[in-house]
Formats: structure tokens, sequence, C-alpha cells
């Protein structure tokens, strides 16, 4: 996975809460994870380890 990829698919799943724009959103499928106190503007995708897995 490169960059671009991360990149990418940080655009796609993350985003502000509509809710609280203290909280960030990070949705997978069907499953969203809540991160409380965390403003968007303050992560990066490199904040997150992103692994292959197998399916």
């Amino acid at each position: 996975m490169d960059a671009a990829s991360v990149d990418q698919w940080f655009a796609t799943h993350v985003t502000a809460s509509p809710l609280n724009g203290n909280d960030v959103i990070v949705t997978l499928d069907n499953d969203s994870i809540l991160l409380k106190n965390v403003a968007l503007p303050n992560l990066q995708a490199s904040d997150f380890i992103v692994a292959p897995h197998p399916i």
C-alpha cells in the first residue's frame, strides 16, 4: 500500500462528526468508530496503521 492509497482511504473513510465537530468518525463498510475529542484537522493518514488482510 503506498502513500497515495492511504491518503485516498483517509479521505473516503474519515470525516468530522455531524453531531460534534470535536469528534471524528471512521467508517469501514457498515461499521464505524467514533474518536471523541479528536478534531479532524489534527488527524493525518499517518496516524493510522493500515495493513492488508485476507478477505
